[in-house]
C-alpha cells in the first residue's frame, strides 16, 4: 500500500474520531434536556483492497474507517411498555382525583358543618318537634333546620355538577392537545424523512417525535409503527389517527340537546357538532366495559369521560334496559336500530360513571327525606266526586295510612321552579295546582318537576310572618283510635312519631348492582336514612381507594419502566468523558500517523530529489 493510501487511512481515522468527539459533545451538552436520547457514532471499515491470493484465501488490507451511522441508544420495547403504563397511570389519576373531589364536596373535611350533620340535625329537629309540637321555638327551629338542610344538600349537588362542567372543559382542552400532538408528530415525520433522504442526521427530530408520542400515549390509548420510509403511523382507540401523511383530527359533539357536555368524535369540523350529527365516528366504544380485564383502561381523555359521564343523574334515573330484549328476556321484535343501540350503550356507560353515580345515590337519600316529610304534613289530595268536599288521603305507598281532615296541605319542601310539560301546560312548583286542585306529579322527563337536591327549597309560606302555624300536626278524631285528636283541634305528636319511625325503618333499596335506589319494589336488603348515607359514603370511599390503589401500582410500574429505559438512553457524563478520552487518543494517534507520513514524504521529496511511491 502506498504512502498516500496510508495517509488517506490516517485522515479517515481523524475524521471518524472528530465525528465521535462531536457526538460525545452533543450528548454532554444535552445531559439535562428532557427526552434527549444518547447518541453513538458507529464506525466501520471504509473499504478493503485485495493485495494477494494465497492458499488460505484472499489477503486484504483496509483502506480506512468510515462512520456507518449516528444512532440513538434506545430500546423500543421499553418505549412501548412505558407508554402503556403511563396511559393507565393518567386514566386512574383522573378517576382517583374525581373520587377525592366528591369526598371533599360531600365530607367537606375543612367544614365545621359536614353534610352528614344536616341529616342528623333534621332528625333531631323532628324529635324536638314531636316532644313539644305547640312550642313556637321548636317550630321555628324546625324551619331553620330545614333551611340549612336545603342549602347544604343543594350546595353539594350544585358543586358536583359544577365539577362535571370543569371536567367537560378538560375534555375539550385534552382533545385540542391531542390534535396539536398529532400535527406535530406528522410534522416531525416529514422533517425526518427529508433529513435522512439527504444523508443528514435526524436524531434530534426523532427525540421530539418520541416526546410527543410519550405525551400522546398519556392522553389516549395508542398503537404505532415506524414504516420503512421512517414515518410513524399512529392509531388511537383502534381508529387511524396518523396514516401515510394524513391526520384524522378529533372534534367534539354535544351529547344531549339539554346539556352542554361534549364527547370526542372524528371530524374535520372546527365547530362543536349538534347532538343529532350522525356522520361522525365516536372515538370511544361505549359498548365495551372499561376495566383492567378488557385492557382498555388507558388515557387521560377516557379517564375524564369516565369521571364526568354524559349528563347528571338524579333519584328518578333508572338503569337503562337493553333494547335487544323485551321484559321477558326474549329477543325484541323488531330489533333496535344501530342508533338506538348506540344510545343504550352510551346511557349504560353514563350510569356507571363516577360523578353521575354519586349524584344519583346522594339524590336518592335527599329525595326520600324530602318526600317522606312532605307526605306526612301534606298528603296527596283526592277529590271524589269533583263536586264533593275534598278529602285528604295519605299515599298508600307512604309510611302509613291516615286521613287528615284538618291539615293545611302546606308542604315543607317545594320545587324551586314551575315547569312546562310536552303539551305546553305550565305546572306550579307546589304539589297542587291551585286552580284545578290537581296533583303536580313529578315527571322524570322534566327536571324542574322533580324533588331533587338541586331543585328544592323551603316553602316560602313557612318563611312568611306566622308561617310556622302552617306546619300540619293535627290528626282527625277517629272512633276507636286513642292516638287521634279529639275533634281534630289539638296538636298531636302521632304524625311525627310515625315519621320518626319511618326515618329509622328500611325505606331505601339496594339494587342488585349494589347501589342505592328509590325503587321500593326491588327485593332484598333495605336501609334506613342513616344507614343509606353511611352506605353511600362507604361506597364512594371504596371506589376512590380502588382507583388510588391502581394509581399507586401504575405509578410504580411507569417509574420503573422509565428508569429502565433511561438506564439505556440517558446520558451519563462519566461514560461520555470516557468516550471523549478514547476519541481524543484516536484522533491524536491518527494525527501522529499523518505527521509521520508527512515527514517521510518531505524527506523523500526534499532529501533525495525523487519521489518513490
Amino acid at each position: 500500500m502506498g504512502k498516500f493510501s496510508t495517509l488517506a487511512v490516517a485522515v479517515s481515522g481523524m475524521n471518524a474520531a472528530q465525528t465521535g468527539l462531536y457526538v460525545t459533545g452533543h450528548n454532554m451538552a444535552n445531559v439535562d434536556t428532557t427526552g434527549y436520547t444518547r447518541q453513538q457514532a458507529l464506525q466501520q471499515d471504509f473499504y478493503s483492497q485485495n493485495i494477494s491470493y494465497g492458499a488460505t484465501g484472499v489477503n486484504q488490507v483496509g483502506l480506512g474507517v468510515d462512520i456507518a451511522a449516528i444512532r440513538q441508544i434506545r430500546d423500543k420495547f421499553y418505549d412501548i411498555s412505558y407508554r402503556d403504563q403511563v396511559g393507565k397511570l393518567n386514566f386512574y389519576d383522573v378517576k382517583a382525583k374525581a373520587g377525592l373531589e366528591i369526598e371533599t364536596i360531600i365530607g367537606e373535611l375543612q367544614s365545621q358543618y359536614r353534610t352528614d350533620s344536616v341529616f342528623k340535625d333534621m332528625f333531631s329537629s323532628l324529635q324536638e318537634l314531636s316532644f313539644d309540637p305547640q312550642s313556637l321555638a321548636t317550630r321555628e327551629n324546625f324551619i331553620s333546620t330545614a333551611i340549612m338542610f336545603v342549602n347544604k344538600v343543594g350546595n353539594v349537588y350544585d358543586r358536583m355538577v359544577e365539577y362535571q362542567h370543569n371536567l367537560d372543559l378538560q375534555v375539550r382542552q385534552t382533545v385540542m392537545r391531542i390534535n396539536q400532538l398529532t400535527n406535530d408528530i406528522e410534522k416531525y415525520n416529514r422533517l425526518i424523512m427529508d433529513a435522512e433522504a439527504s444523508g443528514d442526521n435526524a436524531n434530534d427530530f426523532r427525540d421530539c417525535r418520541n416526546n410527543d408520542l410519550d405525551e400522546l400515549a398519556a392522553l389516549i390509548k395508542i398503537e404505532y409503527k415506524e414504516q420503512l420510509n421512517k414515518r410513524v403511523d399512529v392509531t388511537a382507540e383502534g381508529h387511524e389517527l396518523i396514516v401515510n401523511g394524513s391526520v384524522n383530527k378529533m372534534g367534539l359533539k354535544y351529547i344531549d340537546p339539554n346539556y352542554s357536555f361534549v364527547e370526542p368524535v372524528f371530524t374535520n369540523s372546527n365547530d362543536i357538532l349538534p347532538s343529532d350529527a350522525s356522520n361522525v365516528l365516536t372515538v370511544f366504544n361505549y359498548a365495551k366495559p372499561i376495566n383492567p380485564a378488557t385492557k382498555n383502561d388507558s388515557g387521560q381523555l377516557k379517564g375524564l369521560m369516565v369521571a364526568r359521564g354524559m349528563k347528571p343523574l338524579n333519584y328518578s334515573s333508572q338503569e337503562p334496559s337493553d333494547p335487544r330484549f323485551d321484559a321477558t328476556g326474549a329477543l325484541a321484535i323488531p330489533q333496535p336500530t344501530p342508533l338506538e343501540l348506540n344510545d343504550y350503550y352510551r346511557d349504560l356507560f353514563n350510569w356507571n360513571c363516577v360523578i353521575p353515580r354519586a349524584l344519583q345515590e346522594f339524590d336518592v337519600i335527599v329525595n326520600k327525606v324530602v318526600t317522606m316529610i312532605n307526605d306526612c304534613v301534606a298528603p296527596y289530595r283526592e277529590v271524589t266526586p269533583a263536586t264533593a268536599p275534598p278529602t285528604y288521603e295519605k299515599d298508600p305507598d307512604g309510611p302509613y295510612n291516615l286521613y287528615y281532615e284538618n291539615t293545611t296541605l302546606t308542604e315543607i319542601f317545594v320545587r324551586k321552579n314551575g315547569y312546562y310539560d310536552a303539551a305546553g301546560t305550565y305546572h306550579e312548583p307546589d304539589r297542587w295546582d291551585a286552580a284545578t286542585n290537581l296533583y303536580n306529579e313529578p315527571d322524570p322527563d322534566y327536571y324542574y318537576s322533580l324533588y331533587t337536591a338541586g331543585n328544592i327549597a323551603v316553602n316560602p309560606a313557612l318563611l312568611a310572618d306566622g308561617g310556622y302555624n302552617l306546619i300540619s300536626l293535627m290528626t282527625p278524631e277517629v272512633p276507636g283510635d286513642p292516638d287521634s285528636a279529639p275533634q281534630g283541634v289539638s296538636d298531636n305528636s302521632v304524625i311525627l312519631q310515625k315519621l320518626l319511625e319511618q326515618w329509622k325503618s328500611g325505606i331505601i333499596s339496594i339494587s342488585p348492582e349494589g347501589r342505592l335506589s328509590a325503587d321500593t319494589a326491588i327485593s332484598g336488603e333495605k336501609l334506613n336514612i342513616d344507614s343509606s348515607y353511611k352506605y353511600f359514603i362507604s361506597n364512594e370511599s371504596i371506589q376512590t381507594n380502588e382507583s388510588l390503589n391502581f394509581l399507586d401500582e401504575q405509578s410504580t410500574l411507569a417509574v420503573q419502566t422509565d428508569n429502565k429505559r433511561k438506564t439505556i438512553s440517558a446520558v451519563s457524563l462519566d461514560e461520555e468523558m470516557k468516550a471523549m478520552m478514547i476519541y481524543q487518543r484516536s484522533f491524536n494517534a491518527s494525527a501522529r500517523l499523518v505527521n509521520t507520513i508527512d515527514s517521510m514524504i518531505d524527506k523523500i521529496v526534499n532529501g533525495t530529489g525523487r519521489v518513490g511511491l
